[in-house]
Formats: C-alpha cells, structure tokens, sequence
C-alpha cells in the first residue's frame, strides 16, 4: 500500500504582487515589508519563512493600477 497524502501542499508564498512589499534606499537592504516592519537583503517572506518554518501569513494582493 502506498503513501497517499489527503492534500495538497501549500505553494510556497513570494512577496511579489503584495501590498506590503517596499523597495528601500538600503543597498544593503533592499527589500522591506510594511507589515512586520522589517529589512532584509532577501524577500520578506523568504526571512519569514527562515525564521518561524512557516509561510508569511500576511500576504496581501496589492490593488490594480487605475490608469
């Protein structure tokens, strides 16, 4: 008998598309997120994910552009 899992697993959360993502001046720190209020040198979520073994939970889709 064969292993079976009964769901599928989570897909892996980026910071691309979410309003909390922010492009700092910080050569050193270029990405940062409003949200936890934290700088990284990676995305947000990869240093979340790093951090506590879990996907960022604060993943927000960032509205369209009116235009």
């Amino acid at each position: 008998m064969a292993f079976e899992p009964t769901s599928q697993p989570r897909a892996r959360v980026t910071c691309v598309g979410c309003k909390h993502l922010v492009t700092t001046w910080d050569p050193h720190f270029p990405y940062g997120c409003r949200l936890f209020g934290f700088q990284s040198k990676v995305q947000p979520a990869i240093e979340v994910r790093r951090e506590t073994g879990a996907e960022c939970s604060g993943y927000t889709a960032r509205a369209p552009r009116a235009g």
